[in-house]
C-alpha cells in the first residue's frame, strides 16, 4: 500500500474534513424530499419539448425531486411571488457550490460545450450566452434561448407574477412558475430536459402540520426539479453503460438540488 508523504497528510485531512461537512450539510434539509420516477404530465406530454428533444419517440426515464418548504419573507413582510422563488433556485443550482468545478471545466472548453441539438437552432430567440457565475442575473430569469456555460439552454418558461404577492393572504398566488433547459447532443449519448417549478401548496394538501391549521398565516410552497432523460445511442454496451452511469448522477443530481434548495433558504428577499 502507498502511504502519502507525511507533508500531504495535513491537506489532504483537511479537504477530507471539508469534503464530510460540506456533503453533510448539503444533503441535510429542514423539511423532508421526495424523489419519484415520474414527471408531470405538463412535461411528459408537452407537444414543443418532445419535437425539440424526443422527435423519435425513444424511451425517455423520468424523475422528480420536490420539497415543501414555508415561502420565504423579506425584510418588510412582503411575501416573494413564484417567480421570485424560481429565480432563487435556479440561481442556486447553476451558480451554487456543487456545480463549481463542472463550472469551471465547461468554461475552459469553451465555446463548444455540450449542447448538440438541432432542433434548438429554430428558437425564435437568439441565444445568449452566459458562461460564468457572474453573468448570472440576479434579478430576473434568463431569457427564452439563453445558454448556460454551453450545455444548457431555456427552452420554456411561464413566470407570469410580480416581484412580490400583493395580497400576502393564503391562495393570492394563482398556478405555478417554471422555467425548462435542455441538455445533451442528439447525436451522441444521451439528450432530455430539466424543469424547476415552484407552486403554492393548498391547505387542504399540506398534510397535518400545526403551522397550516385553518387562520394560520403560513403559507407553503412546492420546489420541483423534475427531468426527462433519452439515451440516443444505438449501441447496447453503451446503453448499458449510460445506465450504469445514471446511478452516480443520481447522487450528483441530488446535491445539486439540495444546493438549489439551500439557495432559497439562506437569501432573504
Amino acid at each position: 500500500m502507498v502511504r502519502p508523504p507525511p507533508t500531504l497528510l495535513i491537506p489532504l485531512a483537511a479537504f477530507l474534513v471539508y469534503t464530510t461537512i460540506t456533503l453533510h450539510r448539503l444533503l441535510s434539509s429542514p423539511y423532508p424530499i421526495t424523489t419519484s420516477p415520474t414527471a408531470p404530465t405538463s412535461l411528459t406530454t408537452h407537444p414543443t419539448l418532445l419535437s425539440l428533444i424526443n422527435p423519435l419517440n425513444l424511451p425517455a426515464e423520468f424523475k422528480t425531486q420536490a420539497v415543501r418548504i414555508p415561502r420565504p419573507t423579506a425584510q418588510d413582510g412582503s411575501r416573494p411571488s413564484n417567480d421570485h422563488l424560481l429565480l432563487r433556485f435556479t440561481h442556486g443550482f447553476f451558480g451554487g457550490t456543487v456545480l463549481a468545478p463542472e463550472r469551471r471545466i465547461l468554461n475552459l472548453v469553451r465555446p463548444t460545450g455540450r449542447l448538440r441539438i438541432a432542433a434548438l437552432d429554430d428558437l425564435p430567440v437568439a441565444p445568449k450566452e452566459i458562461w460564468t457565475r457572474d453573468d448570472l442575473s440576479t434579478a430576473h430569469l434568463p431569457d427564452l434561448g439563453t445558454k448556460l456555460f454551453g450545455s444548457w439552454q431555456v427552452v420554456d418558461r411561464f413566470a407570469p407574477g410580480p416581484r412580490f404577492l400583493r395580497d400576502t393572504s393564503r391562495g393570492a398566488e394563482l398556478g405555478e412558475s417554471y422555467i425548462t433547459f435542455a441538455f445533451g447532443q442528439d447525436r451522441g449519448l444521451f439528450m432530455g430536459v430539466l424543469r424547476f417549478y415552484v407552486s403554492e401548496v393548498p391547505p387542504e394538501s399540506s398534510g397535518d402540520r400545526e403551522d397550516n391549521r385553518e387562520g394560520s398565516e403560513t403559507a407553503w410552497v412546492e420546489l420541483r426539479l423534475c427531468s426527462m432523460s433519452i439515451v440516443t445511442s444505438e449501441n447496447g454496451l453503451v446503453r448499458k453503460s449510460v445506465k450504469w452511469l445514471g446511478g452516480l448522477h443520481g447522487i450528483y443530481a441530488k446535491l445539486l438540488f439540495r444546493d438549489a434548495i439551500g439557495e432559497v433558504f439562506r437569501n432573504r428577499v
